[in-house]
């Protein structure tokens, strides 16, 4: 895949290009909890080092791919200089969605671009710009409290059946960053990957996972709250019980801190779904980007394990000019 890097100073203005030899690894997740960075390695003799330095940036234009030069690494005895920090998801992390004061959330309803403005208006010092276009999409009411804005942009515009939208846009020799809200688009028809694409595809089916956790509150012996979580066949959690005998997988989920039952379902269900059984898909490809969001299909004809879901995690790397793009699907249980 063709696509170009540049390399600017610290207030955004365009330097020049990395160079042929230069490699990049930028890793994009669309959970919060985990990286969201990039590491650029360059060698002594490459023309990019008089370019390169802290606080400045590295973008690719009309893509989402870019981030900010936060960390450089050189041995003397080595020939390759790294330079490792955020990407632009990276930055959405760094940022928090507090409750205005006296109120229990801050709530975002209307037009969606018009939610993404008022939710990034005071971040990162006017780097992220919005779409002042309509974009069709309505959000009728969505509450957040002490997440990162990450967080908060992917579930509201998800209670809408949209994404995140992210584009590095030049401006007059700099750049910014912009956010929008776009529909999510079921891509198994126009990109489903198998053995009969030259596409490389990873299918992973494991079944020896937790299907039933106890989860333990507060109090003490027979006055402690306990909460049963169960996996579901189509991999949600509920308080019934399917799979039994043989197939059953216990754990348990000590959470004595939990302000209530509530806040124990709450916290059990993202551990249980952390540990419970799975299928993923690791696909590379080099002739489409997708986002994050997006579904796709894919089938291994040997197994007969296929998967339709959405993307949730981008491993760009940059290698003698060429770039390669791994997409990681949300885990199916």
């Amino acid at each position: 895949m063709d696509m170009t890097f540049l390399i600017a100073d610290s207030n955004r203005y365009e330097l020049g290009e990395l160079g042929y030899t230069d490699e990049l690894d930028l890793e994009m997740n669309g959970d919060d909890s985990k990286n969201n960075d990039f590491e650029l390695a360059v060698a002594r003799s490459s023309d990019s080092l008089r370019h390169i330095g802290i606080e400045g940036y590295i973008y690719a234009p009309g893509t989402a791919y870019g981030g900010c030069i936060e960390e450089s690494d050189a041995a003397s005895n080595e020939k390759v200089i790294y330079y490792r920090g955020l990407n632009w998801l990276g930055f959405l992390c760094a940022d928090v969605v507090e409750p205005p004061g006296g109120q229990d959330y801050r709530t975002f309803s209307g037009e969606a671009n018009a939610c993404i403005a008022e939710m990034v208006e005071h971040t990162l010092g006017g780097m992220f710009t919005v779409s002042t276009e309509d974009s069709g999409i309505t959000i009728k009411s969505y509450q957040a409290r002490y997440c990162t804005v990450l967080e908060a942009l992917q579930k509201m515009l998800k209670t809408a059946g949209a994404r995140l939208n992210i584009e590095t846009v030049q401006e007059e020799g700099t750049f910014r960053i912009r956010l929008s809200a776009v529909p999510i688009q079921n891509l198994c028809e126009e990109v489903t990957y198998n053995e009969d694409n030259r596409i490389n595809l990873r299918i992973q089916d494991m079944r020896w996972g937790i299907n039933h956790l106890i989860c333990l509150g507060r109090g003490e012996l027979k006055d402690r709250l306990v909460v049963h979580l169960y996996l579901q066949p189509n991999g949600s959690v509920g308080r019934t019980q399917y799979y039994q005998g043989f197939r059953e997988r216990k754990a348990i989920y000590d959470y004595s801190s939990a302000q209530s039952e509530e806040d124990l379902v709450e916290k059990g269900t993202e551990r249980l779904l952390d540990i419970c059984s799975y299928k993923n898909m690791e696909v590379t490809v080099e002739d489409v980007d997708l986002a994050i969001g997006d579904i796709v299909g894919g089938k291994d004809i040997a197994t007969g394990v296929s998967l339709q879901k959405p993307i949730i995690k981008k491993i760009l790397k940059l290698q003698k000019g060429s770039v390669s793009i791994e997409y990681r699907v949300e885990g199916e249980n």
